[in-house]
């Protein structure tokens, strides 16, 4: 991996315009619209970070200042500090924004290929055009945690098919189950289908930490998900010895608690040996996900009358309010209404 150097400070300068010609003396007389500041970051962590600003890359070229990304509709230029106290003292710049590099660089290297949450709509719907899917004959789904922070995601594929259907529990588990799969079906519109999402998530406050972020109005970084940190304390503890097995759980009170570390305790040994075991949880939680959604669309896709099912499974980052949220989508497929995988549609 490429690195700028230590302590050198990057500037991304980011120009709109209808069309990127890539004529250098014209970028550089442009006023930049908006300026980031960040220091440390590599070559790779730096595309990821302005990915979401980024929309049809065409060109790379290589520099030896700087790097410069042509695109549509952004062109983007990257300087050393050097270059940008002399390109400062000549141009009116903006504000400088600071972005939280340590919550961006830490979701590239732990979840390589996450995307935002608008850039994953974007994809999923573009995708699932092509098999007849649009706001008049879809029904979205979704099983993700009950956490409010889970909700955005929810938001953003709702501007696209509107309002979503709630097969979620705690940690993402689908527990409303078979039943609420069938009521679901029996919502879709009239020769339509429907589109469900799944996945647990994870937070990456400011500090680059897993498992952890700020929440509005609040200083200091909670758990996310927590429910999953506290299956994962109890599957833990039940492999060192120092807790019994609690079996099967039987007290509705907490039902849903107790079977998220119940479905979790067969990973016990896979968390215990990560490297870290907060960036492989989610990873393990969505293995668990997975089998029961399978098994769901297996069991109850016939309730289904004329459509297909689109199911895209992943991993939900949750990051500090002022940014986007990421996924990391590790299934996108497409099955007909006997339960069958007709197609797979996930991305490079």
């Amino acid at each position: 991996m490429k690195s700028w150097g230590p302590n050198r400070k990057i500037v991304f300068f980011l120009f709109s315009h209808k069309e990127a010609k890539g004529e250098e003396e014209e970028c550089l007389c442009m006023i930049p619209d908006r300026v980031v500041v960040g220091t440390d970051v590599s070559v790779e962590e730096m595309a990821f970070i302005i990915q979401p600003s980024i929309k049809h890359r065409e060109t790379v070229l290589f520099h030896q200042e700087y790097y410069w990304f042509l695109t549509w509709k952004v062109s983007l230029r990257v300087y050393s500090s050097q270059a940008y106290n002399l390109l400062a003292a000549f141009f009116p710049l903006p504000s400088i924004q600071k972005i939280i590099m340590a919550t961006l660089s830490k979701i590239a290297k732990a979840f390589p290929k996450a995307v935002s949450n608008e850039d994953l709509v974007r994809r999923v719907s573009e995708r699932l055009m092509d098999f007849g899917y649009n706001r008049s004959n879809t029904l979205l789904a979704s099983s993700l945690c009950c956490d409010e922070i889970a909700r955005p995601l929810e938001s953003n594929f709702a501007s696209v098919y509107g309002q979503n259907f709630s097969m979620g529990g705690l940690a993402g588990m689908p527990f409303g189950g078979l039943t609420s799969f069938g009521a679901m079906a029996a919502h879709i519109p009239d020769g339509g289908s429907c589109l469900v999402i799944h996945g647990p998530h994870v937070g990456v406050d400011s500090q680059g930490n897993v498992g952890t972020v700020e929440r509005r109005g609040k200083a200091n970084g909670g758990a996310c998900c927590g429910s999953a940190v506290a299956a994962t304390g109890y599957a833990l503890d039940v492999l060192s010895g120092k807790s019994k097995e609690a079996g099967f759980p039987t007290e509705v009170t907490d039902a849903q608690q107790a079977m998220v570390g119940y479905l979790l305790l067969p990973h016990a040994e896979r968390l215990s040996k990560a490297e870290d075991t907060m960036v492989e949880l989610p990873y393990a939680l969505y293995d668990v996900q997975r089998g029961m959604i399978e098994k769901i669309i297996q069991q109850g896709a016939g309730n289904v009358k004329d459509g297909t099912i689109a199911v895209v499974g992943g991993l939900q980052i949750n990051t500090p309010e002022e940014y986007s949220d990421y996924f990391l989508t590790l299934s996108f497929d497409l099955y007909n209404n006997s339960g069958e995988k007709v197609e797979d549609l996930l991305w490079d």
